[in-house]
């Protein structure tokens, strides 16, 4: 695996906090508003300052995966910040807090898009609720899962190499694809066994947060670099 220094410094980080989180209390980090969030609030704000850049190159102007990524960075970065209603003080009207789990103006907490029980709840009782497929969450991580995983190995193919060229995918290095799975699987064994709903939540934070990294990487190494 060829990795050049910033990678090497920024997957030492993530995983240095992760084991981090195994010994000390890290939970203060991973509040609303804390450390975890903003940093998510970045990465996703440096990813669409770079969609949008290339944006403005007639290079992309066919590319598909750009303008997508692009919608993705907004998105992200509007429900991470509430779009701006905490810094500005905005009132939520009453016809949305009562449709959204926290009050707020964001459509990943409403009751409609976050109302099922967890897949960690499927597997221990094998109950489902139909609303696992429509939450939010769940989409973003099918989505994730599709494009760092499944396009891949579809990549490997004559005929998916033709049709993902097409849309304008990169094949990110193998080193890359192994090394944001074995974060993100971490991120789930360190949970097997706890109940603590606290620390849950907060590994949850964290993943969000190495999710928002891992795509402006992405972004970064195999979208800005291969177009310069």
């Amino acid at each position: 695996m060829k990795l050049n220094f910033f990678e090497i410094f920024i997957y030492m980080l993530l995983f240095g906090f992760l084991l981090y989180t195994l010994f000390f209390d890290f939970i203060f980090l991973c509040g609303e508003d804390g450390v975890v969030e903003y940093l998510s609030v970045l990465f996703w704000f440096v990813g669409f300052l770079l969609t949008f850049y290339m944006i403005l190159s007639k290079k992309y102007k066919n590319n598909v995966i750009v303008y997508l990524f692009l919608f993705i960075c907004f998105i992200s970065l509007g429900e991470e910040i509430s779009w701006g209603q905490r810094i500005f003080n905005i009132k939520t009207p009453d016809f949305i807090a009562e449709k959204n789990v926290q009050q707020e103006l964001t459509l990943h907490n409403l009751y409609i898009l976050c109302g099922g029980s967890t897949w960690r709840n499927f597997f221990k009782t094998g109950e489902f609720n139909y609303q696992q497929i429509v939450d939010a969450q769940n989409l973003f991580r099918l989505g994730f899962v599709t494009f760092f995983f499944l396009f891949p190995i579809i990549y490997s193919t004559k005929y998916g190499e033709r049709f993902l060229s097409k849309l304008g995918y990169i094949k990110p290095k193998n080193h890359f694809t192994f090394l944001v799975w074995l974060f993100i699987v971490c991120t789930f064994l360190i949970t097997i066994g706890k109940t603590n709903s606290s620390y849950l939540h907060s590994i949850q934070e964290i993943r969000e947060m190495a999710f928002a990294l891992f795509i402006g990487m992405y972004i970064f190494f195999y979208c800005v670099k291969q177009f310069k």
